[in-house]
């Protein structure tokens, strides 16, 4: 395959469409962040500049890799988010392939709380979530069960209530024979007593739990997703998507949306360090985005040095 073909099949088919879809949502963020004077110009400027220009390489064995890029990294900025959670769903196949051989199936659990309201109301919600879930899996029960953990929150707005509905989602190592053991396996209604209890609640708390099938990528997806569903512009207010955008920014601020545990965490930092190794580019494609036409043009095709 020549190299005009290569680039039109696997870059501007599956890869600069998505860039372009983001770069347009950059768009709309922006004038979002007109409406509310806590962002800064420094603020705006990294929205508007994010993604201006991407350097994709192709390695050896023909897989695409961002080898360069302009990205502004923050929290508020839905290209960033996207990137993160692409970043996290590969590695979590990965996961998958190197736990499933070692004889451990996965579980995805999802933990939630009453929706609450932001500001003041949303910080002490998900610090309690976070005191609460570090007393859950110090239980003994979930000690024995659960050999490892990848805890992400997840944040949703609902316009109707003008309220945010703070979960986690939890994805869970269990050994084979999790399913066959009484003294490991955990029912539904005792999952859900136990984090009731560890949340403090005097009502029992709604949880979710399904198995992950080995080509059933879904609860590695759901565990991947923005830490902030993408926001929908056809629904609310811009005043209101405007304050959802600053809580996720300001708000949250130095909160942590994910942790791993066990098994999981040991694995994972594996993959990040073999991630961060030098691949060997065989050739790169620089790619520009073009603020009149709202669209990446190709800007050069080089060998790598």
């Amino acid at each position: 395959m020549n190299n005009v073909d290569f680039t039109e099949l696997l870059l501007k088919k599956k890869y600069i469409e998505k860039f372009e879809k983001f770069q347009e949502l950059s768009y709309k963020v922006y004038d979002l962040m007109n409406y509310n004077d806590m962002f800064t110009d420094k603020d705006r400027a990294a929205c508007a500049e994010c993604g201006e220009f991407v350097t994709f390489g192709i390695t050896e064995d023909e897989q695409i890799r961002v080898h360069e890029a302009h990205f502004c990294r923050k929290r508020f900025c839905m290209m960033c988010q996207w990137r993160k959670s692409e970043k996290q769903f590969s590695n979590c196949l990965k996961l998958s392939e190197r736990l499933s051989a070692q004889g451990y199936r996965f579980l995805h659990l999802v933990l939630t709380v009453p929706n609450c309201k932001g500001g003041a109301e949303l910080v002490k919600t998900i610090k309690n979530m976070n005191k609460a879930f570090g007393l859950f899996i110090k239980n003994k029960e979930i000690k024995r069960a659960f050999k490892g953990i990848l805890r992400c929150l997840e944040l949703s707005y609902n316009y109707d209530s003008f309220s945010f509905h703070p979960h986690f989602h939890c994805l869970v190592a269990v050994k084979k024979s999790y399913f066959t053991n009484n003294r490991q396996y955990i029912k539904y209604d005792r999952l859900r007593e136990l984090w009731s209890k560890a949340y403090k609640s005097k009502e029992p708390l709604q949880i979710s739990i399904s198995t992950i099938k080995g080509d059933d990528n879904i609860g590695f997806a759901e565990v991947s997703k923005y830490c902030l569903k993408p926001l929908d512009f056809t629904k609310g207010t811009t005043v209101q998507n405007a304050y959802v955008l600053y809580t996720l920014a300001y708000t949250l601020k130095g909160t942590r949306f994910q942790q791993s545990y066990g098994v999981i965490k040991t694995e994972l930092a594996e993959i990040k360090e073999q991630n961060e190794r030098a691949e060997i580019i065989k050739q790169m494609y620089d790619y520009v985005w073009d603020y009149r036409e709202h669209r990446y043009k190709e800007r050069g095709v080089k060998n790598s040095e």
